[in-house]
Order: structure tokens, then sequence, then C-alpha cells
């Protein structure tokens, strides 16, 4: 038995050894082993002999290698030797180099090359796994590469390993936990083993096991999957998913109820790990699924339960028994299993049988057997699913329909996404038909966009059904319309449906009536009605209708006042123009006749909507300005804000503008200042802003700050003093600007560099509270958990310090305004992570807020929620000194 054992170990040791390819030493290498008894090149001769090492030099044999000299005589092919191995393994040993003592303890132990020795094998191992002797950093040459700056070994972890499992397993020794658990932590942190996890993964397996310390399993059990980039076949996610949804705690206690809360955030970061081996991908991802479905650990969300019920089915849609059995009772199992295998799987296994045809008119007219054949074969298939399928469906999500409809239609939004179904008109005739016998109008209106062997009749009937269910609904009401418009053609009928999908806000109706006005299609041509319509849609931000072209003659009857309604209004649109007898009007325009007008326009039409781009733009817009434009007045502000400004009005000018639109004083004063800086006048312009700066104006404070240089300890306590000043009154800016000061190069060994990183953290998420996160928010590195916390460095006790810090500055106003929304959240995120000392101040917060204070506190705990979701990490660090 021991033998097995042993060789089990060793099978692992030599997966994972430093393997060096002996097949070709050169003259100079053997020089610096036999004369130089150089400790490295004495290695490298010693893996050539390696009888275990197979050579594939085309000009040796497997259990040669090459001499590689310029010395013709002296080179050649070379017989492999495990007795000339050991020696000069032994010899590289005796000099201090650490892979040759690893590889002849391991030799030893072993016992292939050489006499098993298990007591030598230990010497050597432990010479490896032992910190270096004073002498070795002065009596080796060459070999000092096994160096790093700091003096610390390379390449000993797997004797570290190889020593911790030989007293973890008792092979050829006495077990020994503490001798065990002391090489397993030393390999965990090693450069050559440290990366991929086995040590964090047996120590896992040994608290959990033997020592029965649950806390510290779970502790190396996170630490194991930190590493699962480099183990990519590895279990050990599923492990940790599997301890929580067990009931298993972060204290190491066991509940009788699954932990889902902890279960679902490890399921989120996994789930879409490229990582993971795909058959436990998929596992999560419909585990997930469930998850969102029913609201287990995480917010109901039928939509995010869709969009992993399709990432699950995309990794492969053979699925057959994904559930783990051992989390929920057996009918609860069978249930999300059921609509795993009965409800989801066969719209994705059938959704290709009865891909779109592209029929053309002649196959429509000559082969209508083929197309009721076809969909013969579709009602068949879809009284049988929904037999399978429908009670499934009712007990999943009962009398909610509304969540149900945001199911369905979320995952055929994800299916249309793939390369596959390009085509917004591709349905899923199982999906229509579930949503149809469950009374969901989305399956009526959708199959009725099927147009493929559908009479008018049918299709009429399909949208009054779906009206009958959702009669305010704007989409139905839209695409009933352009049945009677394009297909029907009854343009009256047309109208009436569009009108009421525009009165419901449904900027697309809008679009399509103006169009119908402007062409005088089925109706009175009506220039000014059309107008109006597409005025409408374009405010409401419907691109097509921004981006407009009407097209017409100079003998149009309403030429004039087409011509001017773009620019009159261009505030709504992207690219304003109209196309007169074939030309853009703007440009013949900016050539013949170039008023102020035109040219601005022109140039905003020509730049993406920055009419001030040129010279010329921006001259044109001064003009317009000075006679009363406010809409260009408030983009030429805009750009001596964004310091970009092409070319200046005259002082008096600007500034009565600045006066007229700005209601900050402040800002006022800083704008002005400006106004200096970019008509050439430095000195003045320096005056200026030191003086508001002086007088408390935060514009010219944060504008001084900005252009600090900051190196190393070039830093001084009136910039923090500055800094604090501005943040007292919540200026996110002096936030932003806390991150650069502390985002600076250290070398990891300068004292500074932890107290750096710990307040770059703290700076971003306070920042990020200042803004007012929202989840979009368009400085995306701030709002990434992997650009939030420094990774490896930062301790999960000093993340729950960082959050302390912060919940005790908004309660009491600490450089910040006081706000307990805030400390309410930071103190719910602490205790949500079982920080007792923060279960009293959440309920004492909570009595100080008014009901809506309440509301907005838990919208903003929700997004913190997904922000900051994964860190830290589920346990408090342990002390392993």
């Amino acid at each position: 038995m021991k033998n097995i054992k042993l060789l089990s170990l060793f099978l692992i040791c030599c997966t994972f050894t430093n393997y060096v390819f002996a097949e070709t030493i050169s003259q100079n290498v053997w020089f610096l082993a036999t004369k130089n008894k150089d400790n490295v090149a004495q290695y490298q001769v010693a893996m050539a002999y390696d009888p275990l090492n197979e050579n594939d030099d085309w000009d040796c044999r497997p259990h040669q290698f090459y001499l590689e000299s310029k010395d013709k005589r002296l080179s050649g092919c070379k017989d492999k030797s495990a007795d000339k191995y050991i020696e000069f393994l032994t010899k590289s040993a005796e000099n201090l180099y650490p892979l040759a003592q690893t590889a002849l303890g391991i030799a030893y132990v072993n016992g292939k090359l050489v006499n098993k020795d298990i007591k030598k094998g230990l010497f050597w191992l432990e010479k490896a796994a032992s910190p270096i002797p004073d002498k070795a950093k002065f009596s080796v040459g060459e070999g000092t590469l096994w160096l790093n700056k700091q003096g610390r070994k390379y390449g000993v972890g797997q004797a570290q390993y190889v020593l911790a499992t030989l007293y973890d397993k008792g092979i050829d020794v006495k077990t020994d936990y503490a001798k065990a658990i002391k090489y397993y932590e030393m390999a965990s942190k090693s450069y050559d083993w440290g990366f991929y996890g086995h040590a964090q993964y047996r120590l896992y397996q040994l608290y959990k096991n033997k020592i029965n310390d649950q806390k510290k399993a779970l502790y190396w059990l996170e630490k194991t999957v930190k590493h699962i980039n480099y183990n990519k076949a590895s279990d050990t996610p599923m492990e940790l998913v599997e301890y929580f949804l067990n009931g298993g705690q972060i204290d190491g206690s066991k509940s009788e109820q699954p932990n889902y809360p902890w279960a679902a955030k490890w399921l989120i970061e996994f789930a879409q790990s490229n990582s993971i081996k795909n058959e436990t991908r998929q596992k999560m991802a419909f585990q997930l699924a469930w998850f969102y479905l029913n609201g287990l650990g995480v917010e109901k969300d039928s939509k995010q339960a869709a969009k992993y019920y399709h990432l699950g089915m995309k990794i492969d849609t053979s699925v057959n028994d994904t559930i783990n059995p051992s989390i929920q009772s057996s009918n609860e199992v069978n249930l999300q299993e059921q609509f795993l295998l009965n409800v989801i799987k066969p719209i994705y296994e059938n959704n290709r049988i009865f891909e779109k045809f592209q029929y053309d008119e002649f196959v429509d007219k000559y082969y209508p057997e083929e197309l009721k054949d076809r969909q013969k074969r579709i009602d068949y298939t879809n009284k049988l699913y929904i037999e399978n399928a429908i009670k499934i469906v009712e007990e999943v999500f009962s009398d909610n329909l509304e969540d149900e409809k945001a199911f369905y239609l979320q995952l055929e939004k994800e299916m249309l996404a793939e390369h596959l179904f390009f085509e917004y008109n591709y349905s899923f005739p199982l999906l229509l038909a579930l949503s149809q016998q469950r009374g969901i109008a989305y399956g009526f209106y959708r199959e009725a966009e099927n147009l493929i062997a559908k009479s008018s009749n049918e299709l009429i009937h399909l949208y009054e059904s779906a009206l009958e269910l959702e009669p305010n609904n704007p989409i139905i009401l839209y695409r009933f319309g352009t049945l009677y418009d394009f297909i029907i053609q009854d343009t009256d009928t047309a109208i009436s449906y569009y009108k009421q999908a525009a009165d419901l806000g449904y900027a697309t109706a809008n679009y399509r009536l103006g169009v119908i006005y402007y062409l005088g299609k089925g109706v009175e041509q009506n220039y000014h009605e059309a107008w109006r319509y597409l005025d409408l849609a374009a405010q409401q931000n419907y691109v097509i209708a921004q981006n407009f072209l009407i097209t017409i003659d100079k003998s149009h009857p309403e030429f004039e006042w087409l011509t001017t309604q773009y620019i009159n209004h261009q505030q709504n649109y992207l690219s304003p123009t109209i196309v007169v007898d074939g030309q853009d009007w703007l440009k013949v325009q900016n050539e013949n006749s170039s008023s102020p007008k035109v040219v601005y326009h022109f140039t905003k039409h020509n730049f993406n909507g920055n009419g001030i781009k040129t010279y010329a733009g921006c001259k044109a817009a001064i003009e317009l300005a000075t006679q009363g434009d406010i809409l260009v007045q408030k983009e030429l502000i805009k750009t001596l804000n964004n310091n970009s400004p092409i070319c200046t009005a005259k002082q008096e000018l600007l500034f009565s503008w600045i006066d007229n639109n700005i209601d900050d004083d402040l800002k006022k004063q800083f704008l002005k200042a400006k106004y200096y800086k970019f008509t050439e006048q430095d000195e003045k312009y320096q005056k200026e802003l030191n003086d508001l700066a002086k007088n408390q104006n935060q514009y010219a404070i944060i504008e001084l700050l900005k252009h600090t240089r900051l190196y190393g300890d070039s830093r001084d306590d009136k910039y923090i003093s500055n800094i604090k000043m501005l943040l007292k009154s919540g200026n996110v800016n002096a936030a932003e600007l806390l991150i650069k000061y502390y985002y600076f190069p250290l070398d990891h060994n300068d004292k500074r560099f932890f107290h750096s990183i710990y307040q770059y953290t703290k700076a971003i998420l306070l920042r990020n509270d200042l803004a007012n996160y929202i989840s979009n928010y368009y400085e995306r590195e701030f709002t990434e958990p992997k650009h939030i916390y420094a990774d490896e460095i930062l301790a999960p006790s000093d993340i729950y310090k960082i959050w302390f810090e912060l919940a005790d500055m908004h309660e009491q106003g600490v450089d910040i305004p006081k706000n307990n929304i805030f400390a309410y959240v930071w103190y719910s995120l602490l205790a949500e992570h079982n920080q007792t000392q923060a279960f009293n101040k959440v309920q004492e917060l909570k009595s100080q807020l008014t009901a809506e204070q309440l509301t907005k506190a838990n919208n903003k705990l929700n997004q913190y929620r997904n922000l900051y979701r994964f860190l830290p990490l589920t346990h408090m660090e342990l002390n392993l000194e």
C-alpha cells in the first residue's frame, strides 16, 4: 500500500518537475561544470545525463545527449548515465544550488536512479527548502542566478511541496501534520509552485478531512480557486460553491439550509470564467439561472435567469443531468431539472429544424404545399412540447406573467444575438407556442411577424389576440399598424394604430407617421404635420429621425419653410441637412452665400455635431452668439470649460454670455479667469486663478491641483489640506485628485507602498460615493471590481477596515458631508459580510432614515452589492504567522 502511495506521489512530482531538456550541452558549460565547479553548469550537465529525460536530437538516440564543441574531436553523442546524473547533481547540490538539491532529494526518495535512501532524500529536500546560508551568497559564481533581489530562493517550491506530501501522507516517514502544514504553506508562497494552487489545495484537504478546522479549510479552498487559471482541470470552483450550497458558513460552521447568497457570489464569478472547464461552467450557469428565477441568494430577476440558461445551452445543447441533488429536496430538484430538460432544452434543440427558408415569390406561388407541410410539422412539435412543458412552467412562474414574459423576451434576445440568427423576424416556434398557451401577448405578435404561409386574416387574428391581452402595448399597436400599412395597404387604419402607439410615446410610430405625411402615402401631403411627427421622434432620440434627409427641389411649395426647420431645431438632430435638387443644401449655401448661420450649421453637419470645430465655424458661432443665439452661446462656454476653444469672443461679450447662462457664481468667476488663458494673457490668468483659489473658489483650486507635479517625496501637506477642504463640500473632483495623489509607482518593499495602496483603494470607493455611482458611469476604471482592489496586496481584513472607515466618515461627517444613507449602505455591506460590529449600526441608522431615504439607501445598497460583490473574500484573513 505504501509503495502505491509512493508511486502516486512521484507521478505528481514528475509531472511538475523543473524539466530541463538535455539534448545539447556546450563545451563552455562542460568546462564550467568540470573545471570551475559552477553549480548551475553542474546542474545542466546532470540534467543532460538524466536517463529519464528522453532526447529528441536527430543525431543522437533517446538515451544519449549531444556535446557541442568547437573542437570536432571532442563533440558528438554521449550516453546518458544514472551514475553521472547523480555525480553531477551531488556536486551542484553540495555547491548550494537549490534546484539540484531538490532533484537529488527526489532521486533518493524515489529510488529509481540511485539506491533509495529516505534520510538522504529528506536531507537534500530540507536543504533546498531551508533559508539560504550566508556563505552561499559569496561562495557561488554564476549560481547567484537562483537568488532574487531580496536574496530569496527561486525554484524550491517543489522541494517544499514534496516534503509536505511526505509528512502529510506518512510516506516512509512518520505522519506529522504540523510539518506538512509548514511546508505546504512555504510551497504556496514559492515562486515556482505557488502559482498552481496545488499546495493550497492540499492544505484545504488537510484542514477539512484530517484536522477538522473548517474555517481554515475554507480559507485555503478560496486561495486555491484564485489560481484556477493555472489548473483548468481542477474542480475546486465547484467544491467552493457546493460548500455553501451544503450549508457552509464563512466562519466554518454549517447550517441545515443552503447558504444561497455566498453560493451565488461565487457562481456569478465562475459561470463566465474561461479558466473553468466547460462541463463545470455549464452546471454553474444553470444553477445560477435557477437562483435568479426563484430569488435564491440574489434578487429575483427573470432576465438574468434567461441569460444564464442561454450561457449554459451555448456551452453544450446536449445537456442531460446537471443538477446537484444534494442541495435541495427531491421535489425542488425534480422541478429544477424538469424546467431545464423539458422547457429550455427543446427550444434550443428544435430551433434549427424550423429555420426560416429564404422563400422568394416563385416558391410561394408554385410550392404552397411545402409551406403547409412545414407548418404542420411546426404545429405537431409545438403540441408535444406544450404537453410536456405547460405544468412545469405553471409551477415555476405561477401567475407572475410579467416575469414570465420578461424571461421569454430575454431568452429570444440572447438566441437572436448568436451569429446564426441575424434576422430579427426569425422566431422560435416552441417559445411562441408556450407563450400563447400561457396567455402572453408576446407569443401572438411575434408569430404574426413571421408572414410565411399566413393569410391576412390569420395575421389580424394574431394581433387582435395580442391586443386583447395587452391593449396599451405600443409595440403591438405599431406592428399591427405595419400590417395595414405594408401588407393590407389600408393607410387610414394603419394611421389609427400608429397614432395610438405614438400617443403612448413610441418613437418609431412618430417617425412612420412623419414619413407617411411627408410622402403623402394614402393621405393628403402635409409637410407641417410630417415635420411635427419627425421632430417628436427626433426629440425621443430616434436616430433614424435625427438623420432624416428631406429631398426637395426649389419649386417645392414649402421650400422656404422646410429648409429652415432643421437648423431651427438643431438640438434634436445628429446631422441636420436637406438635399435640394440632389445636392446638400447646406453645402451649396455655404459655397454661394456663406452667412454665419449656414457656415455654423455646415461645420456642425461635417464635424459630428460640433459647430465650432474649425476656425471658420467658431467665428460664425461667435457672430450667431452675438446676435443672441443662446444655444450657440452655451456651446462656446462649454468649449471654454473643456479647454478646447478654437477662437474666443470679445471679453465683454463672452463675460455677458457667462453671466446669462451660468447660475453658479463660483463657476462664473472661474470661466472668466480662463478667458485670459486662451487669449495668451498668461500672467493675468495665473494671478486671477491664484486669487480665486485664495478666496476658496473650488474650481480654481481643482485647476491648480490638477497641474501639481507629484513625484514620490515631493508631496506636501498643503496639497492634502486643499483636497480635504474640497472634500468637506462633497466635491467629487477632490476625490479623483486624492486617487491621483496616492497612485504613484513605488517598489513593493518601500515602507510607504502598502499605505499608498490602502489609501488609493479607499479614495476610489469614496469617489464612487461622492459621484453618486450609477451602473453605466463612464469612468469604468473606478467602477469595475478588478480595478478597485489591489489584487493580493490588501487582505480581506484591510478591505473591511476601509469599509468601516468610510461608514464612519459618512456617519460622523469626517472630511466629507454627513450622509446617513451612505453610512447605512456601508454598515449594511459589512453586516452582510458577518462583521458583527456593524449589526447594531445598521439598526440604529435605519431608525433615523425616512421611508424615502431608506428606499434610496436600499437601491444604493443593491448597486454596491453588485459592484463590490466579490471582494473582500468571504473569510476574515487568518493569522498564519
